[in-house]
């Protein structure tokens, strides 16, 4: 059987939300990731790359990607939207257990959402400590430059006014 692994590390969406929560309110960006540096990657970076993938599986074949082409903690995307947007915004880092509350409340799928649940404690309590390594297969593979934070805050600014 062939393969290709795709590991993205953050995706740039879960700045606005995640499963249907809101990360972005009242001009304030919430995350239950503490003062991580996490490597960030667009959604649609990931599935350009899968792409590029399944139409060059030769060239691919075996290989494994890992996804991930600026780092910023949480608190430096704030400054960046306030810096790019011109909207003061402010980063509030949320307990884990609030994520835990909101998933059994939710009614999501328990078993994955523990495994989340367990990444952000191992994140806060410094247990798991990735300071963002950044990585540079996407213009290799796609021939052209990953997006950037900016990009994406100047794509999504209709969530952040």
């Amino acid at each position: 059987m062939r393969f290709t692994h795709l590991r993205p590390e953050s995706y740039m969406q879960n700045i606005l939300g995640y499963q249907g929560d809101n990360n972005l309110n009242k001009n304030i960006l919430r995350s239950y990731f503490g003062d991580a540096i996490l490597s960030w990657v667009d959604c649609t970076d990931v599935a350009e790359i899968a792409v590029h993938c399944l139409l060059s599986p030769n060239k691919h074949t075996g290989n494994t990607y890992r996804l991930g082409y600026e780092n910023k903690s949480y608190q430096q995307i704030a400054q960046l939207i306030t810096e790019i947007l011109g909207v003061h915004f402010q980063y509030q880092a949320d307990p884990p257990d609030e994520f835990w509350k909101y998933a059994q409340e939710s009614k999501l799928e328990l078993a994955y959402m523990k495994s989340i649940y367990d990444h952000y404690i191992d994140f806060t309590s410094g247990k798991l400590s990735r300071n963002g390594e950044i990585f540079d297969n996407f213009e290799k593979i796609t021939g052209k430059p990953a997006t950037t934070l900016k990009q994406f805050i100047l794509n999504n600014k209709k969530h952040f006014n």
